[in-house]
């Protein structure tokens, strides 16, 4: 399932009761962002102090809310970590696989058809602002690979049941 509207801290993908390390646990917060280079991955965890109380409270029972800050993308903040971020790519979403856990995805126009076929099965339907950037991204990588498009369309077309 993909998940959309994460694309700063404010409406970032929240994740309660994180490990941490040293028994500790945290606030994982997940976004994609969108830049003239592409789009990336970004987390961010709580920082250690945070978390000690944080911990304290969930072993009594009691849920904490997110900590506001940690916007700067550069560095964080009294109660947020530095930011984390992946690698560029044409398109990239966030998805929780069979066990509830954030993934991510991406296809760019240099990808091989099969990740397109691949990206799509696990993704699955995309909300319609990012499905018109995969169609233009998979239009980009057939007019760049159209060779590897053809066997895959003609693999594809051969594997297909007549109806």
């Amino acid at each position: 399932m993909a998940l959309s509207g994460h694309v700063c801290p404010a409406t970032a993908y929240i994740v309660h009761n994180y490990p941490f390390g040293s028994g500790l646990r945290c606030i994982m917060r997940w976004w994609v962002q969108t830049t003239k280079s592409g789009m990336r991955v970004v987390h961010q965890t709580t920082t250690k102090e945070w978390n000690r109380e944080y911990t304290r409270k969930l072993s009594e029972g009691e849920r904490l809310a997110p900590p506001p800050g940690g916007e700067s993308v550069t560095k964080g903040d009294r109660d947020w970590n530095k930011p984390k971020t992946s690698v560029y790519a044409d398109l990239r979403v966030l998805y929780l696989d069979e066990v509830g856990h954030v993934k991510s995805l991406a296809v760019s126009f240099t990808s091989w058809p099969k990740y397109f076929a691949d990206f799509d099965q696990l993704v699955g339907e995309l909300p319609p602002e990012l499905a018109e950037v995969r169609k233009s991204v998979e239009r980009i990588s057939r007019s760049y690979n159209r060779k590897s498009w053809e066997e895959f369309d003609k693999e594809l077309k051969e594997t297909q049941c007549p109806v």
